[in-house]
């Protein structure tokens, strides 16, 4: 009885402790997306988009997949993802883009804490899944003051998959996320290998902004497009996928058991993820890799946005 009582008082006692963590809550896309081929992106979009848009109570609505960020510094807490206002990229299609929809940009906005219960049904349905960084206090105030200046410098209004964040460019959902480790000194080459890839884009078959050709939509699901060789005319894209990253997660909850020392498990709702203590880690680094005074766009002149 009186070690039960201990444990009581103990469970609620305040020993001055806090947590500071960053997790990233990543949602695939409802069928996956096939990158192999520009021709297997363009047809693995429109079945998910119709997945997403025909039967969310089977998937959801992210038909493209998504990241979402949660910092919490001491008894602070922060929610926050990058999406576009409206994401029509469909719109975009019909009139002639082809694969410059990669380079679009759309008009983007922050989601808030309102996209919490979403991710906590997806996190139940088992769809969602994610990795938390313990870090230290220093790194979570560091990351406080990089999303302040985020807002400041209205990087939210460019979304896009080019777009590079810390360049003042604009963000996609995950190179947003992945901003928040980089910042933290997180990033590992292991994350950039398995969370990241590097496609070829041929301008034969991309209009704006990259040309100025009308491009067939019909085109692009009908015919054999492959990712472009030298000496093509092409852009290097280098991109970050939710799917990716959700597989990544998924392969380490699996391998639990041989990778012990280097993360442990959590369950949150019904879906499991992993934990890495990163307490010791602490970025020395500026947070910003170019000096700008606002938000600008990526400048496509350039061969890759890398």
């Amino acid at each position: 009885m009186k070690i039960l009582l201990l444990f009581i008082i103990l469970s609620n006692f305040n020993f001055g402790f806090s947590q500071n963590t960053l997790t990233l809550f990543n949602t695939p896309s409802p069928l996956v997306l096939d990158w192999t081929t520009p021709t297997s992106l363009a047809k693995d979009a429109a079945k998910n988009y119709l997945a997403a848009k025909i039967l969310p109570f089977i998937y959801h609505r992210r038909y493209i997949g998504h990241v979402n960020v949660e910092l919490i510094c001491e008894e602070k807490r922060l929610f926050t993802g990058m999406t576009a206002i409206k994401m029509n990229a469909l719109k975009e299609l019909w009139n002639g883009r082809g694969f410059g929809i990669l380079y679009h940009s759309f008009e983007g906005k922050l989601e808030d804490e309102s996209t919490w219960n979403e991710i906590q049904t997806l996190l139940d349905r088992k769809i969602s899944n994610f990795v938390q960084f313990d870090i230290s206090q220093k790194t979570c105030q560091k990351l406080t003051t990089y999303f302040q200046e985020y807002k400041k410098y209205n990087i939210e209004d460019h979304y896009g998959l080019v777009h590079r964040p810390l360049y003042g460019e604009g963000a996609g959902c995950s190179a947003f996320a992945i901003s928040f480790l980089e910042v933290a000194g997180l990033m590992k080459e292991e994350y950039k290998d398995k969370w990241s890839n590097i496609v070829n884009v041929p301008l034969i078959y991309s209009g704006a902004p990259l040309t100025k050709k009308k491009i067939s939509l019909f085109s692009l699901f009908t015919q054999n497009i492959s990712w472009a060789k030298e000496p093509e005319g092409l852009k290097t894209l280098l991109y970050w996928s939710p799917d990716l990253i959700h597989q990544w997660v998924n392969n380490k909850v699996k391998s639990y058991h041989e990778n012990k020392n280097l993360y442990s498990l959590k369950k949150i709702k019904n879906s499991k993820g992993i934990v890495i203590n990163a307490t010791h880690i602490e970025s020395t680094h500026p947070t910003w890799k170019e000096q700008f005074n606002n938000v600008h766009l990526p400048d496509l002149t350039k061969e890759k946005n890398f």
